[in-house]
């Protein structure tokens, strides 16, 4: 008498596990990449990272998105070089360090403005989903995104130059802040909502080329 013995198919949860990992990892590297695709400014550099940021948020359920973005954060606490400018644990003591946590409301927000609680078990059903997001949800979660990355890091900002700023004689008010930390990154925050879209559009229509074929 022979038996045999067949692999158990995976189960859903498993799957869904498996994805979450795979595509919160690649975010991870995503955004690390971001950081060093950077214009440089004092006090904030400009970089990509916002918008993979941004894109997670639109290509992740909302507790992959998060979970992505603590991830990152606490790789580059830990002493790898994901940040904008290194990493460590001294980088809590960095101008910057506000925009970083912002990722991660950020992250969590847009996905959960847009999925809402769904969790994906393939990039196959985020790409179904994307197909019923409108426009004008695409607008709205990515600005909310966008004010969840500045106003930590406009914040953060504010206080880290009132306590270590270069010149104690030339105290930075709030404004000039809010101006130098947010306000003139206006223009390209607008040009990676609009890349983001075009990507989202992308995405579901290849989906749509591929339920018709």
């Amino acid at each position: 008498m022979t038996t045999t013995t067949s692999k158990a198919a995976p189960t859903t949860e498993s799957r869904t596990k498996i994805f979450q990992m795979i595509s919160a990892g690649l975010f991870v590297a995503l955004v690390a990449a971001g950081s060093k695709l950077s214009i440089p400014f004092w006090p904030v550099p400009m970089t990509m990272q916002s918008l993979f940021v941004l894109l997670a948020g639109f290509l992740l359920s909302a507790r992959t998105a998060f979970l992505a973005m603590v991830v990152y954060v606490l790789i580059g606490l830990m002493g790898f070089p994901v940040f904008a400018r290194g990493g460590g644990p001294g980088y809590i003591m960095q101008p910057t360090f506000g925009y970083l946590l912002g990722y991660i409301i950020a992250a969590w927000l847009v996905a959960r403005m847009v999925h809402g609680k769904r969790e994906f078990s393939s990039f196959a059903e985020v790409s179904t989903h994307l197909r019923r997001v409108k426009m004008p949800q695409v607008l709205n979660a990515g600005l909310a995104g966008t004010l969840a990355v500045f106003l930590p890091g406009v914040l953060y900002l504010y206080f880290w130059m009132q306590l270590f700023g270069a010149d104690p004689n030339q105290q930075s008010t709030f404004l000039t802040i809010l101006y130098s930390g947010a306000i003139v990154f206006l223009p390209g925050a607008i040009g990676k909502l609009a890349g983001i879209y075009f990507i989202i559009r992308v995405i579901a229509q290849k989906e749509r080329d591929l339920d018709a074929a």
